[in-house]
Parts: structure tokens; C-alpha cells; sequence
């Protein structure tokens, strides 16, 4: 039997669910995102029995003494960087900020909880192989950089970057700057540290 790690988001707000649910599909598609509108639900769901919690400040006021002791495993979601009342043993991510910057943030967050070496999959074979133009296209793509800048860097024209990019995207299959950030990072074409 095969394990699939589930992790549980407990929020009222049903877009937060579903966007936060899509990013962590993407980061580890090995994984299942459960969404609940309260902690009963979950409960009733799955007897609190997730390997990962994503809650809003609400829910952990509420519930503290189900989620101090799995502080390590549990993140609160803010709106902005006041953290207010909730204590310092607990991660925190803003959902008010850009895509590419609550990815990242996520990142680290899974990043610094689990070790360097223990969250972070080795590298490995692509599903369609990338050629090793696209790779270099896809590292500087995750790396925040415009599709003008990789040309210079390259030292090719920008038709052939929107080639390269248009390309790759269709063999991941992934639009978005910020999903394919996750994706280089998780298939180790751009460290984490670097980004």
C-alpha cells in the first residue's frame, strides 16, 4: 500500500482553500490537500491524523490545545506580516502577497521544517525530457528573471526564449512563473537558497 501524505487546510474562506490546495498539488503531487470550512469537519473527516495543517489564526485560537502540540507541523495563515497573538513556536505564511512570492515562502517554510536534505526530493528524471537549452531557459525563468534578461544571458534572440519557454511549458505542462519555480526546485535544475 502506498502512502500519501495528506494535509489539511481549515479555512472559512473557500478561494484561500482551493488556491492554497492547487499550490500544494503542484509543490507534491504525491500528496493529497483536504480542504474544511471549520475543525469540526476535519475532525469528523480524519480524527486530526494529517501529516501538515494549514489554519487561519481563528481556528488556532480556538483549537490551541489540539495544535500547540503539533506546533512543528502546523502553519497559520496571516493577512500581511502581524503575526498578533499567535506564538512564536508556530510557522506563519501571508496570503496577501504575490504568487510567486507566497510559493517561495512556502518553499522555505517546508524547507527549514524538514532539512535540507530530508524535504527537498533528489533530483530527478523529468517525466519529457527537457532539452538542455529549455533547462537553462527553465533555471532562469525560476530564477525571476524576464524573458529579455535570459536572452542577453543566453546570448540568443528573444524569439528563440519564447520558443524555449513556450516549449517547456507544454511538456510540463505548467503555465505559471511560479509553478514552474516549484517545479525546478523540486526536480533540483535551482536550489532553493538561489531563488
Amino acid at each position: 500500500m502506498k502512502f500519501t501524505p495528506q494535509i489539511a487546510i481549515i479555512t472559512a474562506n473557500p478561494l484561500e482553500g482551493r488556491g492554497l490546495a492547487e499550490m500544494i498539488k503542484r509543490m507534491m503531487p504525491m500528496g493529497e490537500a483536504c480542504i474544511f470550512h471549520d475543525f469540526e469537519e476535519m475532525q469528523k473527516e480524519n480524527n486530526g491524523q494529517f501529516f501538515h495543517f494549514f489554519i487561519t489564526g481563528h481556528v488556532l485560537l480556538q483549537h490551541s490545545a489540539f495544535f500547540t502540540p503539533i506546533c512543528h507541523r502546523t502553519i497559520v495563515l496571516i493577512n500581511g506580516t502581524d503575526t498578533g497573538c499567535i506564538p512564536n513556536a508556530f510557522r506563519t505564511i501571508d496570503t496577501h502577497q504575490t504568487e510567486t512570492d507566497f510559493t517561495r515562502q512556502l518553499l522555505s517554510i517546508f524547507h527549514s521544517g524538514h532539512g535540507a536534505n530530508s524535504q527537498l526530493p533528489r533530483p530527478r528524471s523529468l517525466p519529457t525530457p527537457l532539452t538542455p537549452r529549455e533547462t537553462e531557459v527553465l533555471h532562469f525563468v525560476a530564477m525571476g528573471l524576464i524573458n529579455k534578461e535570459i536572452a542577453e544571458k543566453l546570448n540568443v534572440g528573444l524569439t528563440t526564449v519564447i520558443s524555449h519557454r513556450k516549449n517547456l511549458t507544454e511538456k510540463l505542462g505548467i503555465k505559471s512563473v511560479s509553478g514552474l519555480t516549484v517545479y525546478a526546485v523540486m526536480h533540483g535544475i535551482v536550489k532553493l537558497e538561489d531563488i
